[in-house]
């Protein structure tokens, strides 16, 4: 019995064979883009959602949050397969994600390091946790608070691709949200990042439960840039590509 119409088995190999060469994978690449040695983000909800009622089923839920150091394949696989829950019945056009909108991470380019203990706060998508000095190097930590000046908090283009059973999924789009509503422009204390995106085909849920299997690429998760935020610098860090992968079977 599937929740797919489509076999994902040629995508799980493909995720196997490749999951430990990406986890050993240089951590330093061109214009100043790099793969976090750290990468800690909290998670409180994966699942699936309808587009006409905004009605949510998870397919992962941990209501105090769950931090996962999406540089470790092991961890992040694990952990969110032990907070799987069985999805309601029904018809579902879209898949959504609930997060912090705290990241913890460390790392460098070679030349620039996130320095141990800093924090930022700050709503252009650069964050000043950086420095040139390498014994001053560990874990630093950033959040978005909104997307630009005036308090706008979404939707947004985010800097994250994602798939599911090896198939794009489309429009995907972030808001800030609060932990107590979390949904787009649902007010309060902004404190959640909330990602929705529709894949290729409605996900149907005639039974349960079900086997899901997670995949994240934080390869070139980060970058280093000057003062204007275009250019490799060591003025901030800011977010570059985060590749995300759900298999459902």
């Amino acid at each position: 019995m599937k929740l797919f119409t489509r076999s994902i088995k040629t995508a799980l190999k493909f995720i196997t064979a490749t999951a430990t060469t990406l986890a050993l994978s240089i951590p330093s690449y061109a214009n100043g883009v790099f793969r976090p040695s750290a990468f800690k983000v909290k998670f409180y909800e994966i699942g699936l959602r309808n587009s006409a009622t905004a009605e949510r089923t998870p397919i992962f839920l941990s209501t105090d949050g769950t931090t996962l150091d999406l540089s470790n394949t092991k961890d992040h696989i694990d952990s969110l397969s032990a907070g799987q829950r069985t999805p309601a019945l029904g018809s579902w056009d879209q898949v959504y994600a609930l997060l912090s909108n705290t990241i913890t991470a460390s790392g460098n380019d070679g030349t620039c390091f996130i320095e141990n203990g800093a924090t930022d706060t700050d709503n252009d998508g650069r964050w000043e946790i950086v420095t040139a000095v390498a014994a001053n190097a560990g874990e630093g930590s950033y959040t978005e608070p909104s997307y630009g000046d005036g308090g706008f908090l979404g939707p947004n283009d985010p800097s994250v691709t994602s798939n599911v059973n090896g198939t794009p999924v489309t429009s995907l789009k972030q808001w800030l949200v609060s932990s107590s509503n979390p949904t787009p422009g649902g007010g309060g204390a902004i404190n959640r990042m909330l990602f929705i995106g529709t894949p290729a085909q409605p996900v149907v849920v005639t039974d349960g439960p079900k086997k899901v299997t997670y995949y994240v690429d934080v390869n070139e998760a980060l970058r280093m840039v000057d003062g204007t935020g275009n250019n490799q610098g060591c003025a901030a860090v800011r977010s570059n590509i985060i590749r995300f992968n759900i298999g459902i079977e």
